[in-house]
Order: structure tokens, then sequence, then C-alpha cells
């Protein structure tokens, strides 16, 4: 075999060793993730079709009514349809405001993050979930036909809870910032 044969093997060899590495790497940098979130609501959150990013409150007297009061109630947005709270009144949360995400710059990467394992510090235990574990202020919630699942950040404290799961996890530190800076640009760029 003459050299230029052997310089496209190797080529080819090579490329299929970091195929497969790529590969590996991918599919090993979501295990800690998918212990705690479903793999169905994982894929939901990186492929639904209807991405809308709200931001949320503590209700302040469950005793007030409010938009997220009764499953019953919806909220309104210009320029979203009338949706359905996705929260059990004894959660104690409100919809404040909401805008389409779908379109928006850099969701496909906010998207991959939330189900990435370097996303979040395993060094710090996770918690058990609850709406009144932390002050909720945004909320990513990813619809998809007749799937949904909603996922809730306490920026302040690097918080996130997947409400279908049992958890909730903290963001590493890099991340923190970056999705609550994402988040209130957002919804500045929707004025």
């Amino acid at each position: 075999m003459d050299r230029s044969r052997w310089t496209i093997a190797t080529i080819f060899i090579v490329a299929f060793a970091m195929g497969v590495s790529a590969i590996v790497y991918h599919h090993y940098s979501c295990d800690e993730i998918l212990k705690h979130w479903d793999g169905a609501d994982g894929n939901l959150i990186r492929r639904a079709d209807q991405v809308e990013l709200w931001r949320v409150r503590l209700r302040v007297d469950d005793s007030i009514p409010s938009s997220g009061a009764t499953e019953d109630a919806f909220v309104t947005d210009t320029d979203m349809n009338q949706r359905p709270s996705p929260f059990p009144s004894d959660w104690g949360l409100d919809l404040v405001e909401g805008r389409d995400a779908n379109t928006a710059a850099g969701i496909v990467n906010a998207r991959h993050a939330l189900v990435q394992d370097m996303t979040y510090d395993w060094s710090k235990p996770v918690e058990p979930a609850s709406a009144k574990a932390a002050p909720w202020d945004f909320a990513l919630w990813f619809l998809d036909g007749d799937q949904q699942t909603l996922v809730l950040f306490d920026s302040k404290q690097g918080k996130v809870w997947q409400t279908k799961s049992d958890v909730i996890l903290q963001l590493n530190p890099q991340k923190r910032g970056g999705y609550e800076q994402y988040f209130r640009e957002l919804f500045e760029s929707k004025k």
C-alpha cells in the first residue's frame, strides 16, 4: 500500500475513534441528571414544540384567589394563548408574566444545558421537592401535544426543580448567574 492510502486510512480511523468518543461522552454526560429526572421529561425539555418562560412568585396570602389559585384558572399574556395554570392550588405559586421562548436567541443552549450533568453542583446534597422550598422566580414550561413538564428556578439560591421530580437540584455557580441574566434579558427584549 502506498503512503497516500495509509494517510487516508489513518484519517478515517481517527475520525471514527473521535466520533465514538463523542457519542460515549454525550451518553455519559447525562447520567446523574437522569437519576433524578425521567428520561421522557429530559427528552421533552430538549425537544418540545412549545417553550414558555414565565415569571413566578410565591403567593403572599393563600386566602386571596389568584391566577394560579385553581387548576381551572387561566393566565393570559399578549403573545400567548390562554393557558391553564400548571400549578395545583396548594402550591401557593402564581404565574405573573410570560413570553413565548420558542424562537428566543439562546433557548436551544439553555434547554440542552438543563439535561447536562455539568450544569449542576453535585457536591451539594439534593433537597426534597416542595413548591414552598424556595422563592421560585422563573419557570420554563415545555409543552408538546398532551405532554408537558415544568422547570422552576430560584435564581437567588441557584435551585432548580423539575416539578415531576422528587428532588430540588443546585445549579453550579457558573450557571446560576447565567440563567438569571438570560431570563431577565428575554423579558427585557419582549418590551
